[in-house]
Formats: structure tokens, C-alpha cells, sequence
């Protein structure tokens, strides 16, 4: 979709960051993180989520002859992608509920499952949260492809279940990741996708 993008500024006022005549293209968010108000720390775990991992593929290696843009030698952006790779595993950690340690180390669990299987029927498999958070903030899914992907139905109430599991777990980011709580009067109208 093309739109006018706008950054806040000092003072309250807004400052336009596309030049004017023109458009910049941007990605349609999925409806579940589209009804989040912009104020709402689940949207903005979302989009945390998605900036490193676009920042993961994207940092820039040494050139052929081993320099860098600053003096001295490159280590080909293996630093950056520590750091991003480690803010992966702290909301991987925090979407599953995994625990860390007094040092930071994060101690593995089972996966949080947003759709458990309560009885096997045909190729349904599980739903897990992790997966599920990356496929909606990441790659743009909607919650419809979700089930269908992993041999639900995509009915109402299964939906509206993952919908309701999906937003727990956005939550829980959030607040891992000290950006705050959602609030009633924030966000979402309805989580029916």
C-alpha cells in the first residue's frame, strides 16, 4: 500500500519523512496487529520482532579486501548479528515463558502451544507460539492461514481461540520486554480475523 509516512517530533508537532508529490510503499500489517492502536506495547513487540529479524539478513559484510567504513579490521557485521540473533532468542524465551537465570541465560522449556491437539484427527498438528508470532509479525500471515496450515479449520471459534492466544502471548513480549502492559482502553475492537 502507498501512504505518506510521518514521524513525531519534539514539541507534540509531526515531521513528514516522504518527500512531497511522493509515496512510500509500506507492507499492510495482518487485521490482528492493524487494530492495535499505535500506542499499544503489543504492536510495538511486533514490530520490534520483525525489525531484527529484518536486521539479522541485512547487515552489511566486509568488502573483499577485509576493511570496513571505519578504520581497522571488519569483522563482516558478525557483532550486529550477535546482537539481533540474542534479542531473537530473548523473545523466543519470552514467547514460550521460558525462564533466565541471574547471568541472563535462558533456560529452555517445552513450547507454548497456542492450539493443542486434544484428540489426533487427519494431518492437524499443533499450533506453537513462537512459530505463530513470526508467521503474523514477520511474514505478514493472517490468523486464517494459520490453522489451515496446520490442518484446522479455519471456523470462528478457532479463530477467534488463536486470535485470543495469539494477543496473550503478544502480550507477554511486551511486557518482557519492559515496554509495559496493555491497558483495557488501548488496542484492540475485536480480534475476530
Amino acid at each position: 500500500m502507498l501512504s505518506d509516512i510521518v514521524e513525531p517530533v519534539a514539541g507534540g508537532k509531526a515531521e513528514r519523512v516522504t518527500p512531497l508529490g511522493y509515496k512510500t510503499a509500506v507492507r499492510a500489517q495482518p487485521r490482528i496487529l492493524a487494530k492495535l492502536a499505535k500506542s499499544d506495547p503489543r504492536l510495538k513487540a511486533a514490530t520490534m520482532l520483525a525489525g531484527a529479524v529484518e536486521r539479522v539478513g541485512s547487515v552489511k559484510g566486509a568488502d573483499l579486501g577485509g576493511t570496513d567504513s571505519k578504520a581497522g579490521v571488519s569483522d563482516g557485521g558478525a557483532t550486529t548479528r550477535v546482537k539481533h540473533a540474542a534479542h531473537l532468542n530473548i523473545v523466543e524465551a519470552l514467547s514460550n515463558g521460558w525462564l533466565r537465570d541471574a547471568r541472563g541465560h535462558i533456560q529452555h522449556g517445552p513450547a507454548r502451544v497456542l492450539m493443542p491437539l486434544q484428540r489426533q484427527r487427519g494431518n492437524r498438528q499443533e499450533i506453537k507460539a513462537f512459530p505463530a508470532l513470526c508467521a503474523v509479525c514477520v511474514y505478514g500471515k493472517l490468523l486464517d492461514d494459520l490453522p489451515r496450515a496446520h490442518g484446522w479449520s479455519a471456523q470462528t471459534a478457532n479463530r477467534k481461540a488463536l486470535g485470543d492466544a495469539f494477543l496473550v502471548e503478544l502480550e507477554d513480549v511486551a511486557e518482557g520486554l519492559g515496554l509495559g502492559g496493555w491497558d483495557e482502553g488501548l488496542g484492540l475492537q475485536g480480534v475476530d480475523e
